[in-house]
């Protein structure tokens, strides 16, 4: 990386889990009605959680960092020698590292990093690649590849702090949180190819923070009769609607399945 960083890695977690599509029929409500349009996928991946040295916890949305890196397109070179790091660096700073998983990830798959978001530390953290990088320096490899976020990008895809539900979800290496106590479990999570353009478009409106209010019970733009709605669903075990607008004024809508089967979001259209 241009500009030799130092890697913040204390008291930093993560581990690794199975990526997976999820289809139509995946998301069925009770009743066999099904309203996931084809072409539906994942989101809300993975979340990244470290704690500073003075106690402050952070938590990234890696997913939706991912998608900001690869629209920006730039990849740098990284070597985890000019840093100094070793096997023992990352052991230490990551005691539960599967280092069989390791030597079977993808080195051609880049790092993600974010700049510290307190601005008097130029330091930068690694949120994404934990167990690549562990393969690198075991095997020595030179260089991998890597995306920086800025600050700014750092900070569009930061959660706010909350409670770790039992329920998580999660694909590639990382540790899966939710943003904050969910009221109800979401099942499995899509988005439909409608909704998924008009949020790459407004990269600042990232899915999980709209999915993280929908979870947690902030329902968005609905009327109160709506809201109540929402509340005797959550008791009933009826499906649950939240609308959400995004920068460009467009609206998105997510619903939970009666049966909480799937969560989707989707544009209004496509209901």
């Amino acid at each position: 990386m241009s500009g030799k960083k130092n890697l913040v890695t204390d008291s930093a977690e993560s581990t690794k889990s199975d990526s997976s599509v999820c289809s139509a029929n995946n998301a069925e409500k009770a009743g066999g009605e099904n309203r996931v349009a084809p072409g539906a996928r994942f989101v809300l991946g993975q979340v990244y959680e470290m704690q500073d040295v003075d106690g402050a916890v952070y938590r990234y949305d890696v997913t939706e960092g991912i998608r900001i890196a690869r629209m920006r397109g730039e990849v740098l070179d990284f070597c985890p020698r000019d840093f100094g790091i070793t096997a023992e660096h990352i052991r230490a700073r990551y005691p539960d590292i599967d280092e069989a998983y390791a030597h079977t990830t993808d080195l051609s798959r880049p790092l993600l990093f974010v700049l510290h978001p307190k601005p008097e530390e130029a330091t930068a953290i690694l949120i994404d690649g934990w167990h690549r990088l562990f393969r690198a320096v075991t095997e020595g490899g030179e260089t991998l590849p890597a995306w920086a976020l800025t600050r700014e990008e750092a900070e569009q895809i930061r959660l706010p702090p909350g409670e770790i539900p039992e329920e998580t979800v999660g694909d590639g290496e990382g540790k899966t949180v939710a943003s904050a106590p969910w009221r109800f479990a979401p099942g499995r999570l899509c988005v439909t190819p409608g909704a998924g353009a008009a949020l790459v478009l407004n990269p600042a409106n990232s899915a999980a923070r709209f999915l993280s209010r929908h979870l947690t019970g902030d329902w968005g733009d609905l009327c109160p009769d709506d809201r109540t709605g929402n509340e005797r669903a959550l008791k009933e075990g009826t499906r649950i609607l939240s609308s959400y607008r995004l920068r460009t004024g467009e609206e998105i809508w997510i619903i939970t399945e009666a049966d909480r089967s799937a969560t989707t979001i989707l544009l209004p259209e496509e209901y």
